[in-house]
């Protein structure tokens, strides 16, 4: 089976401020969210070193938006694991899965719109 061919993206600050950090794209012209996990996070992602998730677009704007969005979850994410990870006990009401972060993440957001 034939290797996938892929163009990385490293990060470029363009003339609106914009970045495309944390972005890849295939070959295909299809964009991809991948980012690094931090050691500490590693344990609830089944100790995967890195994410990478198809963005599902093939526009840049376009996942731009959604990179950006799972950006701010996983930084959610990694500083709750940062912070049980410097705690000897979880904290009250901590989700351990990952998924269900989100979750509480994305009600809590809707709560406060």
């Amino acid at each position: 089976m034939p290797m996938k061919r892929e163009i990385e993206v490293h990060p470029v600050l363009h003339m609106d401020g914009d970045d495309t950090l944390h972005m890849t794209q295939r070959a295909n012209g299809n964009w991809y969210y991948q980012r690094r996990i931090p050691t500490h996070s590693q344990p609830f992602f089944g100790n995967k070193k890195s994410i990478k998730i198809s963005l599902r677009t093939k526009s840049v704007a376009e996942a731009r938006v959604r990179a950006r969005q799972l950006s701010v979850e996983h930084d959610v994410l990694f500083a709750q694991h940062e912070t049980l990870a410097t705690t000897t006990s979880k904290p009250k009401g901590y989700a351990s899965n990952p998924l269900e972060v989100l979750v509480d993440v994305k009600a809590s957001q809707a709560q406060h719109k």
